[in-house]
């Protein structure tokens, strides 16, 4: 079974708020948790322990992980190349040189006329990184 793309951006999303993403191969119902160091950091446990069983009963499943900050640091280091404004090149590498990079870069970002423009970036890159994760025979025809 196919996933759609409306189904996959929903997955890149989930992913890009921390939880993780569990697919049914058998039938592709698609779970979105928190990992299990944050359900038991929490004390979240009883909230989840229904979609945790089910997804246990799995016989045949996959489990994607969000993408590691490295990856989300690179983004960044790529959206900078991308700008022609020099003066916010600039800005941005700076800010990706100090320390809390994420935090410096998204508070230049979401204050300048390129606020939608990176979010837009943002979300195709992440939305390409999950596509390569899935397998192929989840992924759509391209036409």
């Amino acid at each position: 079974m196919k996933l759609s793309e409306k189904e996959i951006k929903h997955i890149a999303g989930e992913l890009d708020c921390g939880l993780e993403i569990h697919i049914n191969l058998d039938d592709n119902t698609i779970k979105a948790l928190p990992s299990q160091e944050d359900i038991e950091n929490n004390g979240m446990h009883d909230d989840w322990a229904n979609d945790i069983a089910e997804v246990e009963s799995w016989k045949n499943s996959i489990t994607l992980e969000p993408l590691e900050s490295w990856e989300n640091y690179k983004f960044m280091e790529d959206f900078i190349e991308t700008l022609s404004d020099h003066q916010m090149q600039a800005k941005l590498e700076i800010a990706l040189g100090k320390r809390r990079p994420f935090a410096h870069f998204k508070a230049i970002v979401e204050n300048s006329e390129y606020r939608q423009l990176w979010f837009e970036y943002h979300n195709e890159r992440y939305l390409q990184a999950i596509i390569k994760n899935l397998p192929n025979e989840l992924l759509p025809e391209i036409e």
